[in-house]
Order: structure tokens, then C-alpha cells, then sequence
């Protein structure tokens, strides 16, 4: 009896399985979000295909395997994913350097008003000449490959969060670190989640030779 039993379950167990992929004919509405939400914070040099995918169907609650027909959808929404954070990344450096380029600007101009007077002051052995600005300093400070051999991770804090932020050499040459995040929080009593993208780039680090 006990042997009849046995030999009954694992035959209706192993019909459920794949029952289990079978019956998802498309993917649910929200799975560009949770891609998003996968992607969030990773290293995307070391994330691939399955792993999004293993990942998807963990949050899905399928079987390993349940998601393998909808392999070249999860890929075009992880490409576009992806393709969405380079580019804020891009945007993101690009305004830093557009700051640093208008402060640098401003730094010129206000040396420039001041050169008379201080040309008299140094005659008078009263002036004192300014060492070269940040970028200056540090352009030639080390190489990219050495930045990702000695870069380590930091840990911020926001709210009772601890957010990883590992270091990145972005697709402009510049380096720093970079990270993205979901953030559940309260606002009048509901909770939201906001998207977090942190990025910190190097001054003058775009300069850095690759080796």
C-alpha cells in the first residue's frame, strides 16, 4: 500500500512540474519592473541572462526552468534595462563634468580680474602663487587598472539602510562608483519606493591612461 502510494505521488509530482511553466502563456505586466528591480545595485559585468531570469522566477514563485520559453523576451527587457542605466550613468557624469568645467571656468575668470592686484602684491613680496586646481593634480594619479586593483566598496547610509556602492569605471573613461536602488519609504502614511541612482566620479579621472 505504502509502496502504491509513493510511486503515486512522485508520478503526480513530476506531472506538476512542468504544469508549472506550461500554464504562463505570456509574462506578467510588471516583469520589465521586476527586471529593473533585479538589476538595481548589481554589477552588470558579472550578471547574465539566467541569472535574471533564476531570479524572475524566484520572485515569481516557478519552477527552475518555468520562465526557458520566454528567454528572447527577458532578454530584450534586460538589454533595454541596461541600456536605461548606462545611459543615467552617462547623463550623471556628464553633468558632474559640466559643473566641474563651469567652476573651473568661473575659477579663470575670477584670476583673471584679479591679476593686476595681485601682480602688485606679489612686487611687494606680499603674494602668494595657488598650486594647480584638483584636476590638474590629479590627472595623472594613477591608471583605470589601478583604480579597479585598489578601489574598494563603500557603504553609505540613508534613513536605517546600509546602500552598496561598488567602484566603476564608466563608459565615458571616467572612474568613480555608482550603484542604483529601490528605497521603500513612508509619505503621509503610505508606502512608496523611490529610485536611488548613486554616482560619485573621480576629478579628472577621464584623463587616467588605461594601464
Amino acid at each position: 500500500f505504502w509502496l502504491k502510494l509513493l510511486l503515486a505521488f512522485a508520478a503526480g509530482l513530476a506531472a506538476y512540474q512542468p504544469a508549472l511553466g506550461a500554464a504562463m502563456e505570456a509574462l506578467p505586466e510588471d516583469a520589465a519592473q521586476k527586471v529593473a528591480e533585479i538589476l538595481a545595485g548589481k554589477d552588470l559585468t558579472q550578471t547574465s541572462l539566467k541569472v535574471v531570469r533564476a531570479e524572475l522566477e524566484e520572485r515569481y514563485g516557478l519552477a527552475p526552468g518555468a520562465l526557458d520559453p520566454f528567454k528572447e523576451k527577458i532578454k530584450q527587457l534586460t538589454t533595454a534595462e541596461i541600456s536605461r542605466i548606462q545611459q543615467a550613468e552617462e547623463q550623471t557624469v556628464a553633468g558632474a563634468q559640466a559643473e566641474e568645467a563651469a567652476t573651473a571656468a568661473a575659477s579663470s575668470s575670477g584670476k583673471k580680474r584679479k591679476a593686476a592686484p595681485e601682480a602688485k602684491e606679489e612686487k611687494a613680496g606680499k603674494g602668494r602663487s595657488k598650486g594647480p586646481g584638483t584636476k590638474e593634480r590629479q590627472k595623472a594619479l594613477m591608471s583605470r587598472k589601478r583604480f579597479e586593483e585598489a578601489a574598494t566598496e563603500m557603504v553609505l547610509t540613508m534613513g536605517d539602510r546600509k546602500l552598496k556602492v561598488p567602484p566603476k569605471v564608466f563608459s565615458t573613461g571616467s572612474c568613480g562608483w555608482y550603484a542604483g536602488h529601490k528605497i521603500p519609504t513612508q509619505v503621509g502614511g503610505e508606502e512608496v519606493v523611490m529610485q536611488l541612482q548613486i554616482s560619485a566620479t573621480i576629478i579628472g579621472s577621464k584623463e587616467w591612461m588605461a594601464e
